[in-house]
Parts: structure tokens; C-alpha cells; sequence
């Protein structure tokens, strides 16, 4: 019996390939970009060299972090929009409009 491979099999895996490198090869692109304008402008408003590479470190970390989460959401077949008491509550602005809506 031979090996019979089904076409489209082959095209899909050869089409998400394609698209995994893209979509790798850009965020490397956008983030070394990133980081070096967040870490010269840090540098200009007077931060240690030390100081303003974590601060573009951890910006574009954020980034990474809040794009995963969202793809994560998206797989669990969650809703991305935050619920009023859940962005309230997370803002820390929001205590008093929760701590209010409680007495009513």
C-alpha cells in the first residue's frame, strides 16, 4: 500500500508555517525596534543605562504577557471585554464607585 499523502493536509501545514514564521519574524523586528527607542528615550530623560534597558524590558514584556493572555482567552472560548466591576476593581479608581454600589 503506498503512502498517500492528502494535498490539502500538506498545503494547510505548509500555509501555518509560513504564518508562524511571519508572525515570528515580525514580532522580532517589533520588538527590537521597541526596545531600542523605550531604552534611548529612557536614556534621554535621564536614566542609568541599567535603569532604562529594564524599563524597555519590561514594557515590551508586558506586551508579550497581555498578547499570550488574550490568545489564551481566545482558546478557552472567553470573553476579552472586562466586566464594569472587574475593570473597576482593577483600576484601584474604581474602589470608591464599587464601595458605593455596595450601599445601594
Amino acid at each position: 500500500m503506498a503512502d498517500e499523502r492528502d494535498p490539502m493536509r500538506s498545503s494547510d501545514r505548509c500555509v501555518r508555517l509560513v504564518t508562524v514564521i511571519s508572525v515570528v519574524l515580525l514580532a522580532v523586528i517589533a520588538a527590537v525596534v521597541s526596545f531600542g527607542h523605550m531604552r534611548e528615550f529612557a536614556l534621554r530623560h535621564g536614566e542609568a543605562r541599567w535603569s532604562a534597558t529594564l524599563i524597555a524590558l519590561s514594557v515590551d514584556g508586558m506586551v508579550v504577557a497581555a498578547s499570550m493572555s488574550v490568545l489564551l482567552a481566545s482558546k478557552m472560548g472567553r470573553s476579552l471585554e472586562p466586566r464594569r466591576d472587574e475593570a473597576a476593581s482593577a483600576s484601584g479608581a474604581g474602589r470608591p464607585l464599587l464601595a458605593q454600589r455596595g450601599r445601594q
